[in-house]
């Protein structure tokens, strides 16, 4: 979730934080989704815990959803077809 320097980082967000509330509203991955989507005329309002202790965030996002997906440099060796063939 986290992108080094990136804007939840910046707003104290790190791998072990659990997300209470977006905008006011109680947790959900869709309103998280449609939070993001709606990003780019306001801030994201996030409630969260970290180590038991609530904390709240404004997180000035401005983009879309994005999905990771990995991609060879050109030039290297293809390790993770490797990884992904089948075994005997």
């Amino acid at each position: 979730m986290d992108v080094w320097d990136g804007p939840a980082f910046i707003a104290g967000l790190a791998p072990g934080v659990r997300i209470t509330a977006i905008n006011g509203q109680p947790f959900a991955q869709t309103k998280l989704e449609q939070a993001v989507k709606t990003a780019n005329s306001s801030a994201l309002s996030l409630a969260f815990e970290v180590n038991g202790a609530g904390q709240t965030a404004m997180i000035d996002y401005r983009g879309s959803l994005r999905y990771p997906h990995l991609e060879r440099i050109p030039g290297t060796v293809d390790r993770l077809s490797l990884l992904r063939a089948p075994r005997e």
